[in-house]
C-alpha cells in the first residue's frame, strides 16, 4: 500500500469513529459501561426522561424534552457536578433527533485526572447502565460520552 493510500484509509477510519460516535477510543479515553438492570426489573427502564426524573428523584427536571432541540434548551453548565442531568447527542439511529439524557452519578477531578460517570435508561438498549471514563480533565470526559452539557436542578 502506497503512504498517500494509507493515510487515505487511516482518515476515514477517524471519520467513521467519529461519525459512529466513537470518540472516547479516538481521545484516549475508554469508557467502561456496564448494565445495571436488565430489561423489566426497574420502572421506567425504557425512558430515559422518566428515569432521571422519577427513579433519581430529579423532580424539577423540565417538561417537553421528548426533542433533542428540547433537551438542548436546558443546559445551564458545562462543568458537571453528582446530581446533575447529562445532555447527551446521540449521531445517527432512530433517537438521533431524540437525543438522551443521564443522570451525573461522579464527577471529580484528581491531580491530572478527572473521572466521570453516569447512570441512564434505554442506552444502548432497555434496561439501567452505567457509563464511566477517565481521561485528563471533565471536558474530555463529557466529550467520550457524547456529552454537550448538563442540567444542574
Amino acid at each position: 500500500m502506497k503512504a498517500r493510500e494509507y493515510l487515505a484509509t487511516i482518515i476515514g477510519l477517524a471519520v467513521c469513529f467519529a461519525v459512529v460516535g466513537i470518540t472516547s477510543a479516538l481521545a484516549g479515553c475508554p469508557v467502561q459501561q456496564q448494565q445495571v438492570a436488565p430489561a423489566g426489573k426497574i420502572k421506567n427502564d425504557d425512558n430515559c426522561v422518566y428515569y432521571v426524573r422519577d427513579n433519581k428523584g430529579v423532580k424539577r427536571l423540565p417538561s417537553g424534552l421528548t426533542t433533542y432541540q428540547g433537551k438542548l434548551r436546558i443546559i445551564n453548565t458545562k462543568t458537571p457536578r453528582k446530581g446533575d442531568v447529562a445532555i447527551i447527542k446521540i449521531n445517527s439511529g432512530s433517537f438521533a433527533n431524540i437525543g438522551h439524557v443521564a443522570y451525573v452519578t461522579d464527577a471529580k477531578t484528581q491531580g491530572k485526572k478527572a473521572h466521570l460517570a453516569i447512570e441512564e435508561a434505554h442506552y444502548p438498549r432497555r434496561g439501567i447502565w452505567t457509563r464511566a471514563v477517565t481521561c485528563d480533565s471533565l471536558n474530555s470526559c463529557g466529550k467520550s460520552l457524547n456529552i454537550v452539557g448538563y442540567y444542574r436542578p
